[in-house]
Parts: structure tokens; C-alpha cells; sequence
């Protein structure tokens, strides 16, 4: 499934502009951003490719079209393979972008069963058309360096282990 990139562009030109980077298109973004190890400040993850190495990642962002319930199924489907193939550990952070326009009522519906389903907070909304970033940044910077579980999604073998313990 291909997952519209204007809105993830939009965030992304955003956050190129607020660091003089050069402005990556993605589904996904992750950062790295620990000082004991090189800073890898935006990694793009396509949602229809394997997942690259994520040992060096310390959160994830999955950007979704806050209009769009194939956008949101396909970031809640890749932060579940993310979440996964990083070790059930991998704090992440799902950001809805245009929100602006207001995000559907059946999609809001959805968004608040899948996050308590996935034990995961709300997605963050942003509008990079309006401005109102909601401090997604620094947001992420946070949930990486706390490493709260408040943010690592309960993945179906994220629960059988915690049943184990």
C-alpha cells in the first residue's frame, strides 16, 4: 500500500527549515539522538521496503494524513513492524499532520481504539499549512530520552511477554 506523502513531506520540509537539513520525504522518521553515539537525526523508513537497521534509533515517528483512514491504518501497521523488529522496546510517536482540516469523526473513532489497543498516547496533530506544530519536536526528543513505556506500542508479542513476566 503506498501511504500519501504530503502531509509527512509538509512536517518534514518543516523540521528541514527549523535545522538547515536537507528536507527528506518519509512515512516514518526516526531519530537518534543520544550524545554517546553520532546523531542520525532523521532516518527514512518507505513503507513498502524492508526496515533498516534500528539499533541506533531511540524513537520513531509515524506520520499520518489526519484525514485519511488509509494513512493512519498504514502508520499504525508500520509502528507495530517498527516496534517489533526493534525489540519491542523502541519508544514511538504517532503525529497527525493537516490538522488543520480536523480529523475525520469515523477516523477519530479509530485512532482512539487502535492507541488503546496499542497502549500508545494519542497522535500528536500538527498543521505545517497553519503553523501549529504542538511542539512535535521536542516531543520526540523527550519520549526518546525518557524511553517511557508509555510510548513503546503494546505489540501483540510485546503483550505475550509481559504475561509471561
Amino acid at each position: 500500500m503506498q501511504v500519501p506523502c504530503d502531509a509527512m513531506s509538509g512536517l518534514l520540509e518543516s523540521y528541514a527549515r527549523s535545522t538547515n537539513a536537507d528536507p527528506p520525504t518519509a512515512a516514518a522518521i526516526a531519530l537518534s539522538m543520544l550524545s554517546n553515539r553520532p546523531i542520525t537525526p532523521l532516518v527514512r523508513i518507505p513503507s513498502d521496503s524492508l526496515l533498516p537497521d534500528l539499533s541506533r534509533c531511540d524513537v520513531a515517528a509515524f506520520v499520518f494524513d489526519s484525514r485519511s483512514p488509509s494513512s493512519f491504518q498504514a502508520a499504525a501497521d508500520m509502528m507495530a513492524a517498527v516496534s517489533s523488529a526493534a525489540g519491542e522496546s523502541l519508544p514511538c510517536l504517532l503525529v497527525a499532520a493537516k490538522d488543520d482540516l480536523g480529523m475525520a469523526p469515523a477516523l477519530n473513532e479509530e485512532v482512539t481504539l487502535v492507541c488503546g489497543d496499542m497502549g500508545v498516547p494519542r497522535p500528536i496533530p500538527v498543521s505545517v499549512e497553519s503553523g501549529q506544530m504542538n511542539d512535535v519536536f521536542k516531543r520526540l526528543v523527550v519520549a526518546a530520552l525518557l524511553s517511557s513505556e508509555d510510548h513503546v506500542p503494546d505489540t501483540p508479542a510485546r503483550k505475550v511477554d509481559q504475561l509471561a513476566r
